[in-house]
């Protein structure tokens, strides 16, 4: 259930830190089970969400031990992003490109070097889900939250903004991210890879701020600028998706025997192609943001 008008500053955090942390533990045994893609991707997402709401919240958040506990986070997606972009690379490109190769050898010998260093990586990460680290930080930050540690050291001003209504205060929130995202996109057409890896970063937390504050207001002035915001996100993060298995190919085949390369080379010839088409994409999608309408006033 989202946030209602009448929640304030103190009860939307709590609310959606719950909720983020409610996202990964639903998908802990999923993502423990081994060469599970959907569970290590939703642990991912639910974890980026979390990172995202600390940083949202950071200025009334009162707490030393925020920065430890925004490490740890930052600590356990890095375990679990490898074998994200393994299963993406496997699942999302090369298992389309391998189906209309044939029987071709290099290809062959390329996927299973690919789904080798797949199971790696998510064995890796399933261990890191089995570490007392991992176990620690999850106690941790729900005893940090449920505690009200995290704003014990408040100053008079921030408590008396965390006993305000959300609703006040959310939509300068949402504005600064929105001008941001806006201010970064504004050449797309002339972003290299490193600035579309940046603008993607920012729409991001827009879109999850856009989620996390949606139920303050009527759903139906959200939905249109929610869509044009995921719509652009998506596209921005199948280039990088694309870009990122571009590099994981070419560090994969560097020693490698020569049938590999071959097929590695042509493989990565694909998804140039693929990327350039999607580039093609870019200026409408971009166009229909900057048509979206701020739901907040």
């Amino acid at each position: 259930m989202g946030l209602t008008p009448a929640a304030t500053v103190a009860e939307s955090f709590r609310h959606i830190v719950r909720n983020c942390m409610s996202h990964a533990l639903a998908n802990q045994a999923c993502a423990m089970a081994g060469l599970e893609a959907e569970g290590i991707h939703q642990m991912r997402v639910a974890l980026r969400r979390l990172r995202s709401a600390l940083g949202l919240f950071d200025d009334v958040i009162a707490s030393p031990d925020a920065r430890t506990l925004k490490d740890e986070v930052k600590w356990l997606a890095e375990r679990l992003g490898p074998a994200r972009d393994w299963d993406v690379l496997q699942t999302q490109f090369f298992e389309p490109y391998a189906e209309k190769q044939g029987s071709d050898e290099g290809v062959r010998l390329l996927g299973q070097a690919i789904a080798d260093s797949r199971r790696s990586a998510h064995a890796r990460a399933v261990e890191a889900l089995h570490a007392p680290r991992y176990t620690t930080l999850m106690l941790g930050l729900g005893g940090w939250l449920e505690s009200g540690r995290w704003n014990e050291g408040a100053a008079p001003d921030v408590r008396l903004l965390l006993a305000r209504p959300m609703a006040d205060l959310a939509g300068s929130w949402l504005d600064l991210r929105h001008r941001k995202s806006r201010k970064s996109g504004r050449q797309i057409r002339k972003l290299d890879a490193d600035q579309r890896h940046q603008l993607r970063i920012s729409f991001k937390k827009l879109r999850y701020a856009v989620e996390f504050f949606r139920g303050l207001y009527p759903a139906a002035a959200v939905r249109p600028y929610l869509e044009s915001v995921e719509t652009l996100q998506d596209l921005l993060g199948t280039l990088n998706d694309a870009a990122v298995s571009r590099r994981m190919i070419d560090a994969l085949s560097a020693d490698a025997g020569r049938d590999v390369r071959r097929a590695a080379g042509d493989f990565a010839d694909w998804l140039e192609r693929r990327m350039r088409r999607h580039m093609g994409d870019l200026p409408e999608r971009w166009r229909d943001y900057e048509k979206a309408e701020p739901f907040w006033g």
